[in-house]
């Protein structure tokens, strides 16, 4: 014979909060999802097509002529909420190897 038993369903619950800067692998947040009832939640870093985390700083590269880089010229990344953020390199502001 088959036993039937009732299980409550789950009720979803929604967790919001801003992520800080400076924020590292393995910061931990902590909710009370009811009284009594704690949820933990890690931060994990993962791989990203076009930067990359040295220390608390986030890095991408660029690559622009040998001419624009000796005259000076815009240059727009595209930022990680998907903006474009421009920046003037000035005549000689890179050097050449």
């Amino acid at each position: 014979g088959f036993c039937h038993i009732s299980v409550p369903r789950p009720k979803k619950t929604v967790f919001q909060t801003g992520i800080k800067k400076g924020w590292k692998a393995g910061t931990k947040l902590k909710f009370e999802a009811e009284p009594g009832f704690v949820v933990i939640f890690e931060i994990r870093e993962g791989r990203h097509d076009r930067y990359k985390r040295i220390g608390d700083d986030l890095v991408t590269s660029v690559v622009i002529g040998s001419k624009e880089a000796r005259k000076g010229c815009a240059v727009a990344i595209r930022t990680l909420d998907g903006d474009d953020a421009e920046f003037k390199l000035r005549k000689g502001q890179i050097g050449l190897e």
